[in-house]
């Protein structure tokens, strides 16, 4: 048994050795038999690594025995190994020689003790940490670290003395380090650095979670900055203790600290995996899980020596946490969770180092090297790898959104003007686009003479392009900053379209009526220009109606909100473009313009120049919706295709 065991404890050192920066690297499998170590060979090696000083060392339990004294037979007990303060030990020394092939200069790693110790090399004292006595009185722990310079010499002898009176388990936890002086002191440094820059790192990353969680208030954040700050801790106050180049560390306060942090970790990546995978986690054990975390938090507020005895009992709810953690992880990507797989292994392999930390805190192995810190550290890059693939996706998914989002505002830049588009992108509602209140303006009706009649094989075409550069011609001088345009068109109907000037937007110029006759020549003129190269047998013409007064914007209050315009000046253009019918007895062989008698008022002699004035009272007729009108004004419109022929009007 003692065989397998001395095995055992090989393997695990030699696993932990394999972590960069966690031990000390072995070349050759020196090993203490009966209180002897034979480096003879080691000694004559140019770079010899540094030795391990474990294996079976003398052991005289009860007795705190100095350099000279008579020594009473002598038990084997291996180092590293510890001994229950239950069984009544509490004190005892250790004796090893040292045989060298030739003297150079060496030194010694004082190895993890519970909780006093003094070591003897060569009849002299090269360290104390605490103070060694046989009554718990007189006992002073210390956690001390030190690299120990030895004087040359070819044989060594080792004498360490160690009392425990606080600690549920005491002895020596870790094997002594031999070596190379100076190389021991360069790696010791080298580990004291590494683990400072790995806790300041995790310290930073922490704070930088904490303040993130002050601005979203996200609990996931909360309980990640939270963990990484309690392994800054951890590392401080472990290990090589970095923390102790800047204080003097209380040994009671140190053990504490050292517990809590690790206590604090389990429920914290539990808890932000909870968060991260809420679906995934059994709810059902939450309460349960609770009660352990207070409970095995709570023990870290007794007295040392009750807490150690109990470790046990808070590491069993250490390992259901892990358990539970690595069942969460394993449904999240069995369910396909984005990232998960990741984060799973991560989680894993962050557990076995865990494991490992269990396995050295019950001081039941043959180091007291943590290694967790670095277990964590891949946890984090798998957790940035999933990240990555979240924001890969989602970044893809932006471009997929982007481009979907651009097809739309190209679909709706067909329907709405861009002004309207560029407000909705600032968030304003579609109702806040265009003008709803009352306004001035002139309306202007449309419409192609006898259309059915034009029998050709580019009709289609020919319409399609006439409205299309109406269209453009009412678009002229659009500015969405001041809704400013030469035109809105209101809607089409049939073979023809009515439009406003001077509302929803402001016309060119100050008058609309101005505009409107300008506009309505415009559109006799693209007519024509696109008639010509049908070469029919006739001319086309237009009829053209335009009203003047009044009018209001208005969004439906449901159903679709397509804006949309009412008042009197829209009914009253097509009332007095279909008069064309009414005033002449033969379609006039150009394009007539009708325009109401407030229309006419409002030009300027040149836009008056042309139109012919009709007494409505005299004649006796009369436009409907509009009974109060005296006169209505017409102008035929001749275009250099097209000819001149007398027109007769009807009998009124």
């Amino acid at each position: 048994m003692t065989v397998l065991r001395l095995w055992l404890h090989r393997l695990m050192m030699i696993l932990v050795l394999l972590v960069p920066c966690t031990g000390w690297a072995i070349s050759q499998p020196f090993v203490i038999q009966k209180g002897h170590m034979d480096l003879t060979v080691w000694s004559q090696l140019e770079h010899a690594d540094s030795v391990a000083l474990m294996g079976e060392w003398l052991f005289y339990p009860s007795q705190l025995l100095g350099p000279g004294e008579p020594s009473p037979p002598a038990t084997l007990r291996e180092v590293p190994g510890v001994w229950t303060t239950d069984v009544g030990l509490n004190y005892g020394t250790y004796k090893l020689n040292i045989t060298l092939g030739k003297a150079r200069k060496v030194g010694l790693i004082v190895p993890r003790y519970t909780s006093s110790c003094r070591i003897f090399v060569n009849g002299q004292v090269v360290f104390e940490g605490g103070t060694v006595s046989t009554t718990p009185a007189s006992t002073q722990p210390a956690r001390q670290i030190a690299v120990l310079p030895l004087d040359p010499a070819t044989n060594y002898e080792v004498i360490i003395q160690v009392s425990n009176y606080l600690h549920a388990r005491g002895g020596l936890f870790a094997p002594p380090i031999f070596g190379d002086y100076k190389a021991l002191v360069k790696e010791e440094n080298r580990r004291a650095i590494t683990e400072s820059v790995i806790a300041g790192g995790f310290l930073a990353i922490g704070v930088y979670h904490l303040i993130l969680f002050g601005i979203r208030r996200q609990r996931l954040v909360f309980y990640f900055g939270m963990a990484c700050m309690a392994i800054a801790v951890r590392i401080a106050f472990t290990n090589s203790m970095p923390v102790r180049n800047y204080f003097d560390l209380d040994y009671t306060n140190s053990v504490r600290i050292e517990y809590i942090s690790l206590f604090l970790l389990n429920p914290l990546i539990e808890l932000y995996l909870a968060r991260m995978f809420e679906n995934e986690y059994p709810w059902k054990l939450f309460k349960f899980r609770l009660f352990c975390f207070a409970a095995v938090l709570a023990t870290t507020l007794l007295p040392i020596y009750y807490m150690t005895h109990v470790l046990r009992y808070c590491h069993m709810s250490h390992i259901m946490g892990i358990l539970i953690c690595v069942y969460t992880v394993t449904r999240a990507k069995a369910n396909g969770r984005l990232g998960s797989s990741l984060i799973a292994s991560g989680i894993v392999i962050f557990a076995c180092f865990l494991l490992w930390d269990v396995y050295v805190s019950l001081h039941a192995g043959l180091t007291s090297t943590y290694i967790f810190h670095w277990g964590f550290l891949i946890f984090i890059l798998s957790q940035s790898g999933a990240i990555a693939q979240a924001y890969d996706d989602t970044f893809h998914k932006l471009l997929a959104s982007e481009a979907e989002k651009h097809h739309s505002l190209e679909q709706l830049a067909k329907v709405f003007f861009p002004h309207q588009i560029a407000a909705i992108r600032q968030s304003r509602q579609l109702e806040e686009t265009m003008p709803t209140i009352p306004g001035q303006g002139c309306v202007i009706s449309f419409d192609i003479v006898a259309s059915s009649r034009i029998k050709h094989i580019k009709a289609k075409d020919f319409f399609r392009k006439v409205f299309a550069r109406c269209n453009q011609a009412i678009a002229e001088g659009y500015d969405g900053i001041n809704l400013k345009s030469r035109a809105y068109r209101i809607k089409e109907m049939g073979d023809g379209f009515l439009c406003s000037i001077g509302y929803p937007f402001q016309s060119m110029t100050d008058n609309p009526a101005h505009d409107a006759i300008d506009l309505a020549k415009d559109f006799i003129r693209i007519l024509a220009e696109e008639s010509a190269m049908l070469h029919t047998a006739t001319p086309v013409a237009c009829g053209i109606g335009i009203a003047l007064g009044p009018m209001t914007g208005f969004f439906p209050e449901s159903g679709t909100k397509e804006y949309d315009i009412y008042g009197l000046p829209i009914v009253l253009a097509t009332r007095y473009e279909s008069l064309r019918k009414s005033l002449f007895e033969t379609d006039p062989s150009g394009s007539v313009i009708i325009i109401q008698e407030l229309v006419y008022q409002s030009l300027d002699p040149s836009h008056r120049d042309g139109f012919v004035a009709m007494n409505l009272k005299e004649s006796g007729f009369v436009v409907r919706d509009d009974p109060a009108a005296t006169h209505l004004y017409y102008q035929i419109v001749q275009t250099p295709m097209m000819g001149a022929p007398e027109v007769s009007l009807k009998a009124l």
